[in-house]
């Protein structure tokens, strides 16, 4: 009996060099996102979820936007000349040196799970092969690479399709680009490897070279299409976010979550969603964002990494980058953007725009208004048509006003400025000076008159 897999055994090695040409775009193949998460970022989620802690990620010579999207969670290693996958992983050896096994992924395979991973290595262990590569048969296997068996059911080759023949075209397990080998054994194979005519090294090569070396070759067949589904244009990305789109929807309903029309709701990885919420249709929840219970999010709403406390409503508005308390009401028709930051039962009426501000608990904001850089007390309400003038040409300039004031309908606030508490300032009033405690604010520009809000 061979015993489990030890995480510092094995090594995972993604290729992520290809140029991608099919996808016609400046941004490199594997950082396209599905579902809000760059592909490669998906990947290497499966392969620290299966258990693996290191892991080589082959990439092009330009490969910053790799480092912004990726960060620190894998070692880089460049493949200076794009020579095809086997000269890819050969470009991990020295970091991969010590590891006894390898995983080998093409970085185009965004749904694969941990589950199928574990699956793999664990075979590759116990039938203590040389190479043990993942399989899936395919109502419509056009552009991959056919696995071609004997009449015994052993593996006799992977043939490609742009090689086989229209008997070998109507095969229909394929390879999925895959892979588990002893380590020793590929590095010396890799060097063995002849060129194809168009002087680039395969991967699918080595099954050829293993089998022809009569070493013990496995596969593992998953039933499962869509975690083996290759993203190679945007008509591929389309379907892997249609398909992942379902499983998170799926998994939010089963949750107690009740989504209104499902599919023209869309909901990101990366989000958390409480009980007894209903999302209702052409809402965006993005990635990044927590929603709490018994919230009523949309229709027409988008939510972009922010946080929603409990019991709280949003209709027909933007909320991003925020945070709001419970028991908060927004729009319809509002835009709450980042930074701010609305505390429990702050009411947010129709076409406001609230930006990098803080509006403490139980204050309204009327309809028709644009708060900017501020922070507003408790019971605050601000009315119709206010406006912070938080901008001189140069700089961002604060608004502050205290508890319990109130705001007359179409007030300017010229800031810096600030407006004490209990105190009142006049509809149509222009606020360039600070007003005291209790005062009233009238005119435009505005006089001061002692005796405000009681």
């Amino acid at each position: 009996m061979t015993r489990p897999f030890l995480a510092k055994d094995l090594t995972a090695i993604i290729l992520a060099a290809g140029g991608g040409s099919r996808m016609k775009s400046q941004t490199p193949k594997p950082l396209h996102k599905v579902c809000g998460k760059e592909i490669l970022n998906m990947i290497l989620d499966a392969v620290e979820l299966s258990g693996i802690e290191y892991s080589v990620t082959i990439v092009p010579s330009d490969y910053k936007l790799f480092e912004i999207s990726v960060g620190n969670r894998t070692r880089f290693e460049v493949q200076g000349q794009a020579k095809g996958t086997g000269h890819a992983l050969l470009q991990a050896k020295k970091a991969a040196k010590n590891s006894q096994f390898i995983l080998v992924l093409n970085g185009d395979i965004p749904l694969i799970s941990p589950e199928t991973i574990s699956q793999l290595i664990s075979l590759h262990q116990e039938k203590e092969s040389t190479a043990t590569f993942l399989t899936n048969r395919k109502d419509n296997p056009l552009g991959s690479g056919r696995v071609i068996r004997t009449h015994k059911g052993a593996v006799e080759a992977i043939v490609e399709e742009r090689d086989a023949d229209s008997e070998i075209k109507d095969v229909t397990e394929v390879n999925c680009g895959v892979y588990c080998f002893e380590a020793p054994w590929v590095w010396s194979a890799l060097e063995s490897l002849k060129p194809s005519s168009t002087n680039e090294f395969y991967i699918t090569d080595l099954i050829a070279l293993a089998l022809e070396q009569n070493l013990r070759v496995e596969t593992l067949e998953t039933d499962r299409q869509e975690e083996t589904i290759n993203v190679n244009d945007r008509i591929q990305l389309a379907e892997a976010e249609a398909l992942l789109q379902q499983n998170i929807r799926a998994k939010w309903m089963k949750s107690g979550v009740t989504l209104v029309d499902p599919t023209s709701i869309y909901i990101e990885q990366g989000v958390d969603i409480g009980e007894d919420t209903s999302i209702l249709p052409n809402t965006h929840i993005q990635q990044g964002s927590t929603i709490g219970r018994n919230c009523q999010i949309g229709p027409d709403t988008t939510v972009k990494a922010s946080a929603i406390g409990d019991k709280s409503k949003v209709t027909h508005s933007v909320i991003e980058n925020a945070s709001l308390g419970t028991k908060v009401s927004v729009g319809p028709f509002s835009r709450i953007r980042a930074g701010t930051v609305l505390e429990n039962n702050v009411y947010v009426g129709n076409h406001a725009e609230i930006k990098n501000s803080t509006l403490g608990s139980e204050s309204k904001c009327g309809h028709f208004s644009y708060i900017g850089d501020a922070i507003i007390g408790t019971n605050v309400n601000l009315g119709a048509g206010t406006i912070t003038c938080n901008y001189d040409g140069v700089t961002k300039l604060k608004t502050v006003i205290g508890n319990n004031a109130f705001i007359g309908s179409n007030t300017m606030l010229v800031a810096p400025v600030n407006v004490g508490e209990n105190a009142v300032t006049g509809t149509g009033s222009i606020v360039n000076k600070n007003v005291p405690d209790g005062a009233r604010a009238i005119g435009a520009p505005v006089r001061i008159i002692q005796g405000g809000r009681s």
